[in-house]
């Protein structure tokens, strides 16, 4: 029964990490667009990852002072608040900017969301696995 819970939960882990991938190809695709029509403005891309980073600090922030942390936490934590709901914002700012005209493009939202999936894509050790990266105990 513990076998099938396991299987369970990575299943869903599985299915969720696919949601986060296909949001990050999604942004990189609408960002390359983006690009291609205004061109690359510094202040962009240094604000998108200033706020990729400051998020990424937050959330380690947090991990670090929690007595327990459960096991499966960052991979759901991590996706989620610097992939998922800087996009979220963005889609949010792309339909009020329908209804008001005077809103700039959300492009920063998505640089932040591609530098986002890139850290956690290519430094797992620093996302996932933040937990036997700075010996928190495990609740399970």
């Amino acid at each position: 029964m513990l076998l099938l819970e396991i299987f369970n939960m990575g299943l869903i882990i599985f299915l969720y990490l696919i949601f986060v991938a296909i949001i990050s190809l999604i942004s990189f695709i609408s960002l390359v667009f983006q690009i291609i029509n205004t061109g690359i403005r510094l202040k962009d891309v240094s604000c998108g990852l200033i706020l990729g980073t400051v998020l990424y600090f937050l959330i380690l922030l947090t991990y670090i002072s929690l007595d327990k942390v459960y096991v499966l936490s960052p991979y759901f934590v991590f996706p989620f608040f610097m992939i998922i709901m800087p996009y979220v914002f963005g889609l949010f700012l792309v339909l009020i900017k329908l209804k008001f005209k005077n809103i700039t493009h959300p492009i920063i939202l998505n640089y932040c969301v591609c530098f986002s999936s890139g850290f956690i894509l290519f430094f797992p050790k620093y996302t996932f696995h933040i937990i036997d990266l700075f010996n928190l105990s495990k609740c399970y």
